[in-house]
């Protein structure tokens, strides 16, 4: 390049397959390493969807593994972080941050430099050497300002360039073999630190499928994993539906390529026109030739899969030692993953058995609840809740959480539910029934503690008796929007020393006060739902119980620190004594093997609405019970709830199931849809005024309301609030 010529418009003919802002800037970037010694240079620009500055290319030496590939702008302890946010040259270490130190063995210095024009700054310029010294600061800076002008040439355009998921990785070694052996070598280093932090299969076989395809530019891949004796898809890109339909599913008997590598357990290469490998890439339509890489992924000893490449560009096709290390690296990832993935399948299991199917309604008492696994981690968490009909006539309400995220956990919250079932049904109060519970748990010797928080309602009276082990105390909010606070002490968890008291405290409800009771994956970093986030989601759903849930869960989730915990949620409405309620509440739950369960609700609710003289309602709603209950008991393969409430001016109906799976609407083919059962929500949303699809603890509940006045109109879709009942 002469001096006369800019970075960006440099004669890039050596690079031509490549863009020309790439290409351009590869050039300008080796100049740069030769000239002054570096290992790594890297142009990075600000992510589009995260906060941070993402590499978009990297010129390296086979010393240069250590260039890191995103810059958390939160951070400034990374150069690139100081350099981008103040606009002027950092420098720093790969000892100052564990991430920089666990990518290369080597220690490195590091200057960033801000790529700007006038106060705009685009991204940063970022070189790395080996040691701990840095090169011609002044060199790298003036370098960046030539980058800057040339991009705010590109800005007026509206084309400032946008970096990719994987950054595009040159060499600036002059030898032909290094020159391609080094990009993929950086590529293979940064996948094996990014697959021995992938969660799941499903993230392992995205990293690895987006890095070989931009890092080793593969244009077709399929990733499959053994399965009994099948081998199963997990993921594709580039390759035509045919092959990948026919690749899952396929036997290992079978005389297929893929089949064969694992017999063989050893990599197959096939040339363009193979009529074994044909077909297979969306390219090969056009008369694009493409080979294909069959590689058997392997952990200890034996195969877990395959991985199947292809290549429109065939300079990689031939390269054994870069397939058997992607081989080695994927497959143990895979295992893993696929372990961790059925030691939590069988813990959720678990707790899920452990958990109500759904909960009993009384009269006078309305409840709704949730629970979230928790979003990190492979294991899941002890929070549970229950809803206790006693001797008396009163209604226990309980929430806890066992410490700890594993198996252990699970067992332990089914022991103490038990053990709170048992407790309150002989007529303890919550703070004899948490001393109880105590010692049942101290016993154990388990050496684990849980925080448990129980409220005894009485429906006749509104008289409530809380008592609290760790556990926050329930939001209490009045109709008239005050929240009361029982004069109680929080006591210690249970399991803490076995001769531990509680305490209770008394609280007078009046109808319409909302208990909510909760676990601390819904709290903010205090532990404590706050009054404030309670507020914001009812204004968001009104009274309308499964709408407030829905935003209280959704809300929870804006907290970092909450995400990898589990949540349980258990929300009440006191509507005052049974007695006034009762003849405005119907209910009937139906066994999952009860063929006849849909037509026995049909012929309740239309005697039920006979009683109460809401004759006129009757059409519509037979047809949406039938359709929501059908959808329960055969789609759900589930025991079904079924409660039908009236208020002064609409009937309300709720089917809750104990399938986790959430309802959808499916389209019906016209010949069927005149069938009986399975149109489900497509129904529900034509003729109901409000409803709702809502997950709740182990099942779902799908809820829709119909006016009581024949002049309203069906067509609206809505949350409405809940009034009081007459």
């Amino acid at each position: 390049m002469n001096a006369k010529e800019s970075p960006l418009t440099a004669e890039t003919n050596r690079l031509p397959c490549l863009s020309a802002l790439d290409a351009a800037l590869s050039v300008t970037t080796r100049e740069f390493l030769c000239a002054e010694g570096a290992s790594a240079v890297g142009v990075y620009f600000p992510s589009p969807d995260t906060d941070a500055l993402r590499a978009a290319l990297i010129t390296v030496t086979s010393t240069g593994m250590g260039a890191i590939e995103e810059v958390p702008l939160t951070e400034d302890i990374f150069p690139s972080a100081r350099a981008y946010k103040y606009g002027k040259t950092a420098i720093g270490h790969s000892y100052d941050h564990s991430n920089l130190a666990t990518l290369s063995p080597f220690l490195y210095a590091i200057a960033a430099a801000p790529i700007s024009c006038g106060n705009e700054v685009f991204g940063t310029l970022t070189a790395y050497w080996i040691g701990d010294r840095v090169g011609n600061v002044d060199h790298l800076s003036e370098v960046a300002r030539q980058l800057g002008s040339e991009l705010a040439n590109l800005t007026q355009s509206g084309s400032l360039p946008v970096p990719p998921t994987v950054p595009a990785v040159f060499s600036a070694d002059t030898d032909n073999s290094l020159s391609i052996r080094t990009p993929i070598i950086f590529h293979l280093h940064r996948l094996a630190g990014l697959l021995n932090e992938a969660p799941n299969t499903q993230a392992a076989t995205k990293l690895a499928i987006e890095r070989v395809v931009a890092g080793f530019g593969a244009s077709a891949v399929a990733i499959t994993l053994i399965d009994g004796d099948r081998l199963i898809a997990v993921g594709a890109f580039g390759c035509t539906h045919e092959y990948v339909k026919s690749l899952n599913g396929t036997r290992l008997s079978a005389s297929t390529p893929e089949a064969k590598a694992i017999a063989k357990e050893g990599l197959t290469v096939f040339t363009p026109g193979d009529p074994r490998t044909s077909d297979r890439w969306v390219g090969e339509a056009e008369g694009i030739p493409c080979s294909w890489v069959v590689l058997p992924l392997t952990a200890a000893t034996h195969p877990v899969g395959v991985c199947s490449l292809g290549f429109a560009n065939q300079s990689l096709a031939n390269e054994p030692l870069v397939w058997s290390s992607l081989a080695s690296m994927l497959g143990q990832t895979l295992e893993r993953t696929r372990s961790n993935e059925a030691r939590y399948e069988l813990a959720r299991n678990l707790q899920e058995e452990l958990l109500p199917r759904y909960l009993p309604q009384f009269p006078g008492i309305l409840s709704v609840n949730r629970y979230r696994p928790a979003s990190a981690g492979i294991d899941v968490g002890g929070d549970w809740y229950d809803v206790i009909e006693l001797p008396d006539g009163k209604i226990a309400m309980v929430i806890g959480d066992v410490e700890g995220h594993n198996a252990e956990a699970a067992v332990v919250m089914g022991q103490l539910r038990s053990a709170v079932r048992a407790y309150a049904a002989e007529g303890h109060g919550p703070a004899a029934v948490l001393a109880r519970t105590n010692m049942l748990l101290a016993g154990l010797h388990s050496g684990v503690f849980a925080t448990c928080c129980c409220v005894c309602l009485d429906p006749e009276t509104g008289q409530a008796q809380i008592a609290t082990a760790g556990h926050p105390l329930p939001l209490v909010r009045t109709p008239d929007g005050k929240f009361l606070q029982p004069n109680l002490e929080v006591d210690s968890p249970l399991g803490v020393t076995s001769d531990a008291e509680f305490t209770s405290g008394e609280l007078t409800l009046t109808p319409g006060t909302l208990l909510t009771l909760y676990t601390d994956g819904l709290a903010d970093a205090n532990g404590l739902l706050t009054r404030s986030a309670f507020e914001a989601a009812l204004s968001r759903a009104g009274l309308e119980m499964e709408s407030l849930a829905d935003f209280l869960m959704e809300g929870s989730e804006k907290f970092p620190t909450r995400k990898g915990d589990d949540a349980a949620l258990l929300l009440v409405c006191y509507e005052g004594q049974p007695k006034f309620i009762q003849q405005n509440v119907r209910g009937l739950k139906i066994h999952r093997r009860d063929l006849q369960g849909a037509r026995l609700a049909r012929h309740l609710l239309r005697k039920w609405l006979q009683d109460w003289h809401l004759e006129d309602l009757t059409d519509d709603a037979e047809l949406l019970v039938s359709e929501v209950v059908t959808n329960g008991l055969i789609h759900g393969d589930s025991d079904v709830s079924f409660c039908v409430r009236r208020y002064t001016d609409h009937l309300r109906v709720e089917v809750r199931d104990s399938d986790p799976r959430p309802a959808h609407t499916v389209a019906i083919r016209p010949s069927e849809d005149q069938e009986e059962g399975g149109r489900g929500l497509r129904i529900v949303m034509a003729l109901a005024t409000a409803w709702g699809n809502s997950p709740a603890g182990r099942g779902k509940t799908v809820w829709f309301e119909l006016p009581r006045t024949a002049h309203e109109s069906h067509a609206a879709s809505h949350f409405v609030g809940t009034d009081a009942l007459p």
